[in-house]
């Protein structure tokens, strides 16, 4: 299965490490935490607001949908036979 991050990405779910809420987060612990991890993954941002942070096996992903949002799709079952 597959999670849509906004824009034209989507990702694995199996690759997804951590979904952030960017309201929950300190800036400055944010700053350092990307910092830390943006010196082994690429960080792709996928709009000017941000409003979480997807961290996978890969990359980070700025997202511009909310992770409360993205759990929600997350967790929903699909049954394409239909």
């Amino acid at each position: 299965m597959y999670l849509h991050l906004g824009g034209d990405y989507v990702v694995k779910k199996s690759e997804i490490i951590s979904i952030l809420n960017l309201d929950c987060v300190s800036l400055s612990s944010m700053q350092d935490l990307l910092k830390s991890i943006g010196e082994k993954k690429e960080i792709i941002g996928l709009s000017p607001e941000t409003k979480s942070i997807v961290i996978t096996e890969r990359a980070i992903y700025a997202s511009p949908i909310s992770s409360l949002t993205l759990l929600k799709r997350a967790t929903q079952l699909v049954d394409l036979s239909k």
